[in-house]
């Protein structure tokens, strides 16, 4: 009887240390993700910061405000994005876009999206996103989360969405 009891007990020892390192190694897995994740948000605002000083601003317009988000925004958002929102004046929206899109296409960009008055240029990793509304519009860019030799590797979303609720988006350029 002595002998059962110590054989019973291994075996549920035994089921609760496997059960526990199924458990604990994805959580140890997105742990990993989430600190070198934070390790690069510096290097994408760094590449979003480039790149909109490189992108001239058209005349008529009025800087409101700039903001970055993800990573380290409250949010399940994987990637960094900076968003520059303006203020149109003295000028109409079809000459800030006609601007825009001269610029892109003059230095080898592409249009991934244009529609009504939404536009997404990409070049390699990066995307650029213009929005009008009303009298105002926003200039967003990002860069392609997974497209970078300093981005973690993909920890299975799967995983990483049922932690996040399945709220989990990256930051990637459309096709």
């Amino acid at each position: 009887m002595k002998k059962m009891r110590i054989m019973v007990a291994i075996v549920i020892g035994t089921i609760v240390i496997l059960l526990g390192s199924f458990c604990v190694a994805p959580a140890i897995r997105l742990n990993s993700f989430y600190n070198a994740e934070l390790r690069v948000v510096s290097k994408f605002d760094n590449m979003n910061s480039n790149l909109f000083a490189a992108i001239p601003t058209p005349k008529g317009v009025v800087k409101i405000q700039q903001t970055s988000n993800g990573i380290i925004s409250p949010s399940t958002e994987h990637g960094r994005y900076l968003k520059t929102d303006y203020q149109i004046f003295q000028t109409q929206p079809a000459t800030i876009q006609d601007h825009y899109e001269k610029f892109f296409l003059t230095n080898g960009w592409n249009i991934s999206v244009s529609y009504k008055n939404f536009y997404t240029y990409s070049q390699g990793t990066a995307c650029v996103d213009i929005h009008f509304y009303g009298d105002n519009y926003s200039l967003s860019i990002w860069h392609d989360f997974w497209k970078q030799d300093f981005s973690p590797p993909d920890p299975r979303t799967g995983l990483l969405k049922f932690f996040e609720f399945g709220e989990s988006t990256f930051a990637v350029c459309p096709p």
